[in-house]
């Protein structure tokens, strides 16, 4: 935390999200605080022992017009969350997304990819969606992808969405 808000102070974003927070019951909100910002959206991971893994934060700066965006569509995906931010008249909306990529089988895999490629559908616009997907098979430069990608891959061609980071941002290569 002493980082995040030192980066925070820093760089003065206006909207912060966080993926893999490693957030969990026994951990409070006030611990989370960080100065100038409200915690918007807070989800813990549950599907893993002892809550290791995942986890989303949404912070937003004070001033700000926000509201947290609450549909079936994003609870039934594990991990997403969602808020408008209003500013003179006009929204934006920021889906922030934790797809865990070796937890599940193959049956529950294709559950949770469906449902992601449901909120590119169905997520009002306009948004920007970030976080953590894991498809490492997705070539973005060469427009390739495998099976186990094809319908997030399709979906995500066929809302006409921009994907800004085209390169592995990980080791591991996801």
């Amino acid at each position: 935390m002493y980082e995040l808000n030192s980066v925070a102070s820093d760089l003065t974003p206006d909207i912060i999200c966080i993926c893999e927070s490693w957030t969990k019951d026994d951990i409070s909100d006030a611990h989370l605080n960080l100065e100038s910002y409200n915690l918007i959206t807070r989800i813990d991971r549950k599907d893993t022992k002892n809550g290791v893994g995942g986890g989303l934060l949404i912070y937003a700066k004070n001033e700000l017009t926000v509201s947290e965006l609450n549909y079936d569509f994003l609870n039934d995906f594990n991990q997403s969350a969602a808020i408008s931010v209003r500013n003179n008249n006009e929204l934006f909306n920021i889906c922030i997304v934790y797809r865990p990529h070796n937890l599940y089988d193959t049956s529950d895999v294709n559950e949770n990819n469906d449902k992601l490629c449901e909120i590119l559908k169905k997520l009002p616009k306009p948004f920007l969606i970030v976080g953590d997907f894991n498809f490492s098979d997705i070539n973005w430069s060469e427009g390739k992808c495998t099976a186990k990608s094809t319908n997030f891959y399709h979906t995500f061609l066929d809302t006409f969405l921009t994907q800004h980071v085209d390169f592995p941002t990980h080791k591991s290569g996801t």
